[in-house]
């Protein structure tokens, strides 16, 4: 079935207009520098957004460069010299001995080469045009298959959201979990387990989210071993960290699962005043070349936020030897994400929803300190 023209008119949706906009402008500049390099063209874009952003690509030397060469250029067309239009008659004749090649090379190639004479110029001539029909093709089904991906992946981020990296992941197990999704299976029956003696050579575990101690909570064996003291002759507690009110999830039932003398007070709940990572890694102090486990979010098509790279690096300048375990996973949501923030730039929201009792509390602790210095008035979230 034929596909009906589309109607070329103005986007009446502004967040659709915005989305609309980012995608054909990257398709339009990554057009450009192909061009620049299959054809050795000087190219230069320069692109305003409704807002007035400037967006410019020179695939040559610099904009201001290619500028000045176009109004030399432009000034010697209107002097005269540079009018090198083709006659109508003489662009006429061109295509159709561009059509009549064509058509003997086709002739050639399906096998009346009996009465067919080609020239090794024609053959050439008919080289480049195959050329330029496989780019052509090649680029048309890139763009299909890249377009047919996304749509998958958008949809397998929607129906799946936070998947546990136990069963899924960005390598081979992520690609593996989503096959046995898609075939109906449950892949949450093979979710591997935290085995007895893999906490031996650790001194602390610390969690910087709710995810992280559930996923955890899920991986420990259901027969809980030996509490894992790595000095035992300073007789030093295990220690378990999480922020804020994630340490709820830090209770009796989780304590005897990770392990079973946990009762005698072999574990210790650490919860520091300041509900940050930064605060975290103050209340566990000097690490004194002890390791500590740090189940942590697994970042996929995404660049990770500078939360957990600065969590493990201030462990590790406090002394700390911090190992980083995926946890679970964090991905794009896709395009519903996207035209959120749109919306979220165009207008400011009414309210603020966090789904990280850390990510809250610090946010208010932070609006907070900024409020004791300030007018209540001038300071967002003072009154939280």
């Amino acid at each position: 079935m034929a596909r009906g023209k589309v109607q070329l008119r103005r986007i009446e949706n502004p967040v659709h207009r915005q989305v609309t906009f980012c995608k054909r402008r990257a398709g339009l500049l990554k057009k450009a520098r192909e061009l620049s390099v299959l054809c050795d063209a000087d190219i230069g874009i320069i692109i305003f957004s409704a807002h007035g952003k400037l967006y410019d690509l020179a695939t040559t030397g610099t904009m201001e460069e290619l500028i000045e060469r176009y109004k030399s250029a432009s000034g010697e067309q209107a002097n005269g010299c540079g009018d090198q239009r083709m006659d109508p008659k003489q662009e006429a004749m061109v295509l159709k001995q561009e059509i009549n090649l064509l058509q003997k090379g086709l002739r050639y190639i399906y096998g009346n080469r009996a009465n067919e004479h080609i020239t090794v110029e024609e053959l050439n001539a008919l080289e480049r045009y195959l050329e330029i029909w496989m780019y052509n093709i090649r680029s048309a089904k890139e763009g299909m298959l890249k377009a047919a991906n996304e749509i998958l992946q958008e949809k397998i981020v929607e129906q799946n959201g936070l998947i546990n990296v136990a069963a899924g992941g960005s390598g081979y197990g992520g690609q593996l979990h989503t096959i046995l999704r898609q075939r109906g299976l449950d892949p949450e029956l093979l979710r591997p387990f935290v085995t007895p003696g893999a906490l031996d050579p650790f001194a602390a575990l610390a969690f910087t989210s709710r995810s992280g101690i559930s996923a955890f909570s899920r991986a420990l064996p259901s027969s809980p071993p030996r509490c894992p003291i790595s000095d035992a002759a300073s007789a030093l507690p295990f220690t378990v960290a999480a922020l804020g009110s994630d340490a709820d999830l830090l209770d009796g039932a989780f304590l005897s699962r990770l392990c079973r003398d946990a009762a005698a007070g072999r574990v210790s709940v650490l919860v520091p005043d300041v509900p940050t990572s930064a605060g975290l890694v103050e209340a566990l102090g000097s690490g004194s070349g002890r390791r500590v486990l740090c189940p942590v979010p697994d970042v996929v098509s995404l660049r990770e936020p500078p939360v957990v790279p600065g969590f493990l690096a201030g462990l590790e300048a406090a002394g700390w030897v911090a190992v980083r375990a995926p946890a679970y996973i964090t991905s794009w949501a896709g395009r519903r994400c996207a035209e959120a923030l749109v919306a979220a730039e165009a207008a400011p929201p009414d309210a603020v929803v966090f789904t990280s009792t850390a990510d809250g509390q610090a946010t208010v602790h932070r609006y907070s300190s900024a409020a004791r210095g300030a007018d209540s008035d001038t300071v967002p979230g003072a009154n939280i």
